[in-house]
């Protein structure tokens, strides 16, 4: 059985074995950047020779569902909250078979615990539709329906289609050709132009009623918990807010674009500071760490 620590960072291996764990699961991974030497100092080689698994989950959480910057957006109470920077590589399939009714439904329940069928905030979205399948089985088969070799059938069916993160089409079909009653189970997947919705690189929501700057800066220090806060801008009425977890003062450039009064991220260089203040779009840094710390207990309640 695995004992898991969480962090932001990569554990010490000393800590993670007192803490009587052998798994760190982290979000900045270890090594960061490419090494010019490996030694019994570096981290990964402390980590190996202790027996100490670690599995980091770097920018994909910062752009997946339920990740750093969704964590941070929903500790500040946004609404209506959507990606600051849509992931154009994060395409949606349409997955379609052909079933009998009496399965449909266990045909359509594998397919949405495997990730089919999510629209939104909905989940088991389908559609089916009656129609009729002909198929006429060669030598050595052994079809569903019983229907002799050679012999022309005929087969009431229903037509389930649901949508699929493109990532997740393998398992779909995998998990559907489980439980399908066809010998040979036939399927589309349909290649869409259209985007996941809930995937993308920062967030971007409303404040349930306006605030002052001052009153702005007052919930991240509360709510984050932070030591310290920055801010680089005008002051403002603030409604909408968008916000990069980190280091990710770049981004200020996204939040004007989106209509953001403020820009939220974890720590910013001083250029992007006097960049975002000349172009009126209002810049606040909390802290590297108060910006994803957030995102530690949504991993808890995931795993």
């Amino acid at each position: 059985d695995a004992r898991v620590i969480l962090s932001l960072d990569p554990v010490h291996p000393e800590i993670t074995r007192s803490a009587g764990c052998n798994l760190n699961v982290c979000h900045h991974p270890a090594p960061f950047r490419s090494l010019s030497h490996i030694d019994s100092d570096t981290l990964p080689v402390r980590l190996w020779g202790s027996g100490i698994d670690l599995f980091a989950a770097h920018t994909n959480l910062d752009v997946a569902p339920g990740g750093v910057n969704d964590a941070l957006a929903a500790l500040l109470g946004l609404e209506n909250v959507r990606p600051l920077l849509p992931c154009t590589s994060a395409r949606l399939v349409k997955f379609v078979t052909f079933v009998p009714a009496n399965h449909l439904d266990t045909v359509r329940e594998a397919a949405a615990v495997a990730g089919a069928g999510h629209i939104g905030r909905y989940g088991d979205c389908s559609f089916s539709h009656p129609g009729t399948g002909t198929f006429r089985p060669g030598p050595a088969t052994n079809p569903f329906t019983g229907t002799p070799v050679g012999k022309l059938e005929k087969a009431a069916e229903q037509r389930l289609e649901m949508v699929v993160p493109a990532h997740l089409s393998d398992d779909v079909v995998a998990a559907v050709r489980e439980v399908h009653p066809y010998e040979e189970m036939a399927y589309d997947l349909v290649f869409l132009a259209n985007l996941d919705p809930t995937v993308g690189l920062g967030r971007i929501g409303n404040l349930p009623a306006p605030v002052t700057l001052s009153a702005f800066c007052e919930l991240v220090h509360q709510r984050l918990e932070c030591a310290r806060i920055s801010s680089a801008g005008p002051e403002r009425e603030v409604r909408t807010v968008a916000v990069v977890g980190g280091s990710a003062g770049e981004y200020h450039v996204a939040a004007r674009n989106a209509g953001a009064d403020v820009f939220l991220t974890g720590e910013a260089s001083h250029h992007h500071g006097l960049e975002a203040r000349d172009s009126g779009m209002t810049l606040v840094t909390a802290g590297h760490l108060a910006t994803e710390r957030p995102v530690l207990s949504a991993i808890k309640s995931f795993i």
